[in-house]
């Protein structure tokens, strides 16, 4: 699903069943949607290292750490069937991509 980043939190919550501290990201993002609405959606994704580690880490290296650099990035966010968020892929663009035409 092509969209398009407007805030990144970066946070640590407890693990239910450890009570380890785990750091997680939370993607806030602009959609299409896939209803008969026009216009765009909004929506969140969530990822935590504990349950998908090779993506936290991937996404944290794409920007050392500052998520902001993130900001009004279009991207392209794949899924598994349980709606867990498995593939993450910045959209590169010339244009500023608030034109909404994503």
């Amino acid at each position: 699903m092509k969209c398009l980043i407007v805030n990144v939190k970066s946070f640590d919550y407890k693990d239910k069943k450890t009570g380890e501290s785990v750091p997680a990201l939370v993607l806030e993002v602009v959609k299409s949607t896939l209803s008969n609405a026009s216009g765009k959606g909004v929506g969140d994704f969530f990822i935590g290292k504990n349950r998908q580690e090779a993506l936290y880490n991937l996404i944290e290296l794409g920007c050392n750490g500052d998520f902001s650099l993130y900001f009004n990035s279009l991207c392209d966010i794949e899924f598994d069937d349980q709606k867990n968020v498995i593939g993450f892929d910045l959209i590169k663009t010339e244009e500023l991509p608030v034109i909404w035409g994503f």
